[in-house]
Formats: C-alpha cells, sequence, structure tokens
C-alpha cells in the first residue's frame, strides 16, 4: 500500500502498474476510489466553467 499524501505520481504509477498486472489484491481500494471520484468532480466543475464561459462569450 502506497503513501498517496507523499508521492501522489508514484503512487498512482504503482497503482497502475498492478491494474496492468493484475495484482489486485495488492491494490489500495479506498484510495483509488477517493482519487476517481475526486477526477470525477475535477472534470465536472471544468466543464461547468467552460460552459459559463462560453455562453458568456456567446452573449455579448
Amino acid at each position: 500500500m502506497c503513501q498517496h499524501d507523499d508521492d501522489f505520481y508514484g503512487c498512482s504509477q504503482e497503482q497502475a502498474n498492478l491494474l496492468r498486472t493484475e495484482h489486485f489484491n495488492e491494490l489500495d481500494p479506498e484510495n483509488l476510489l477517493e482519487e476517481i471520484e475526486a477526477m470525477s468532480r475535477n472534470k465536472r466543475r471544468e466543464i461547468e466553467s467552460r460552459l459559463e464561459k462560453l455562453l458568456s462569450h456567446l452573449l455579448k
């Protein structure tokens, strides 16, 4: 189990490698779920922000 607070990039690479090599029993599912949920929220906010900017420019 990696300490993602200390080395996010290293931890994510380690988890990706474990998935690729099908070492599922070594994964850190709680942190993986948290990161997937966080990425989803960030992407949604990004899309909403871009849409707001686009609509703002179109209404000018």
